[in-house]
């Protein structure tokens, strides 16, 4: 997974740490637009032993270097293709192999 240089990740683990007792946190970062499939099922794999069962699908960011809002016309095929990765494929991918450990851990809600 790629690194993050930013202490928000950190940040949200002490928080969420303080909160019941004996909590098991992990904070996995990966750049959503170019992470492959193998990275997710690696990903994955570092946390099917916890009970999950919720996922929550909440992408933070936008690829688009710049202005955010533009007209379409404006947009480089990059950004397109990014904007898409972000926003669709990347959940997309992480809920299929997070399915088996939400059906397991069931019952389960994905949002």
């Amino acid at each position: 997974m790629s690194s993050f240089s930013g202490t928000y990740p950190m940040n949200c683990k002490v928080m969420l740490e303080r909160q019941p007792p004996n909590a098991k946190i992990r904070t996995l970062v990966a750049n959503a637009i170019y992470v492959s499939r193998e990275q997710i099922e690696e990903f994955v794999a570092e946390i099917k032993d916890l009970h999950i069962t919720i996922l929550v699908n909440n992408i933070d960011g936008l690829p688009l270097k710049g202005s955010f809002f533009k007209p379409f016309m404006e947009y480089t095929m990059e950004e397109i293709d990014d904007t898409i990765y972000l926003n669709s494929r990347f959940m997309a991918r992480l809920t299929r192999v997070l399915l088996p450990i939400l059906v397991r851990n069931g019952p389960s809600l994905i949002l």
